[in-house]
């Protein structure tokens, strides 16, 4: 008999999210109650099928933009790439960078019935839209999904990025899983996993430039640019990282963070480097210091 295929946690990262990616690997492994599957984080930086996206051209909500290598979320597309390196078997949950375990075992996602769906993710912000960010995938059932065909179709223009991380192009059918595993910006007493949707608050990142694309907002009333509006009102858009508004997350965070630090599954080295480099906020070690570890 073959062996038996392990389910894995996929954390999608790049360098600049890659603390983040570690401290959600810790909370994964934290409240863990089986060992009925293996984390792997993929840093898509050590180099992926979107290193042929560098510099280049494609199409987003529409509109043309060129892809940066150094962009805060250029990871995102590796979320399609684990049904392939699962060699389609078994099963696969893909996390972003900023999803943590809040006292939650990951593992009761892999137990639940996808008879009817090969994708269950939670609905996204718009009608028609569903929330990669968190993905339980029956990898055996995905065999069409390839992560080559999808730069070659973003570099053709043939697909639309927005389109593809909404699902909104996928022929499988989508069951839901409930919010809960997949919270955005919020915990209460139905969390499960805790998503830092919001780049510009995430905990680790205040204070830093923003380093990201930023989807402009609807015209007002479908034709006036909401940019004049808030020009007009003096409201300018911001140039660093804001605090989050919620005080839990951030204690959630920096307590976690801590914990991975004193456990030794995250070194000091790594959190100074990530200070030097410019990944994470540059008083870390005021806010550990000040947190309680988990």
């Amino acid at each position: 008999m073959g062996d038996k295929i392990r389910n894995k946690v996929f954390i999608c990262s790049n360098n600049q999210q890659l603390l983040g990616a570690k401290v959600s690997s810790f909370t994964l492994e934290k409240y863990r109650r089986t060992d009925s599957f293996e984390v792997v984080i993929l840093n898509t930086d050590e180099g992926s099928e979107l290193d042929r996206l560098a510099g280049q051209t494609y199409l987003r909500a529409g509109e043309i933009h060129r892809f940066s290598a150094t962009e805060l979320q250029s990871w995102t597309l590796i979320r399609f790439a684990p049904p392939e390196l699962m060699n389609f078997k078994g099963r696969a949950v893909v996390i972003d960078p900023d999803v943590f375990a809040v006292e939650a075992d990951v593992g009761e996602l892999f137990e639940r019935d996808m008879t009817k769906a090969p994708i269950l993710a939670r609905r996204g912000k718009g009608k028609e839209d569903w929330a990669s960010s968190v993905m339980v995938l029956d990898c055996a059932r995905l065999r069409q999904w390839s992560l080559a065909k999808i730069v070659d179709g973003l570099l053709t223009h043939e697909l639309d990025y927005r389109v593809l991380m909404d699902l909104r192009c996928e022929t499988n059918p989508i069951g839901e899983i409930g919010e809960e595993w997949n919270c955005f910006d919020r915990i209460d007493g139905a969390t499960r996993l805790l998503h830092t949707t919001v780049r510009m608050t995430q905990p680790w990142r205040t204070g830093l430039p923003l380093d990201m694309v930023i989807n402009r907002p609807p015209p007002f009333m479908g034709v006036i640019p909401r940019e004049w509006i808030h020009a007009l009102l003096g409201r300018r858009q911001p140039t660093v990282h804001q605090e989050h508004p919620d005080p839990k997350v951030k204690t959630f965070f920096f307590s976690h963070l801590k914990g991975a630090v004193e456990a030794g599954f995250i070194q000091e080295d790594e959190v100074n480097l990530a200070v030097e480099q410019g990944q994470i906020r540059a008083d870390i070690w005021e806010q550990l210091n000040r947190a309680e570890s988990a």
